[in-house]
């Protein structure tokens, strides 16, 4: 356990590890012959568990990011009504 240490979700750690096992699956994934960049993101992904994990996390992470952000943006709500 590190003390002091808080991961941060988009930190550069995460993106060079994501990198890194995104490299070492495409080598497979190259043999396969994807045909287009999101063919080897997801014929990667299948490859490597762990790296369908830190996509998973990095998904999660961004989605949470973009809650608390709407969250913190104003909301308008408008009402009318018309009397005859």
């Amino acid at each position: 356990m590190m003390h002091g240490y808080r991961a941060e979700p988009f930190s550069l750690r995460s993106w060079l590890s994501a990198a890194l096992l995104m490299a070492t699956s495409l080598n497979a994934v190259m043999v396969q012959g994807a045909e287009s960049l999101t063919d080897a993101w997801q014929l990667a992904a299948a490859a490597n568990p762990t790296l369908a994990a830190s996509l998973s996390d990095t998904a999660a992470a961004t989605a949470e990011r973009r809650a608390a952000e709407a969250g913190r943006l104003p909301s308008l709500v408008a009402s009318g009504s018309i009397m005859r």
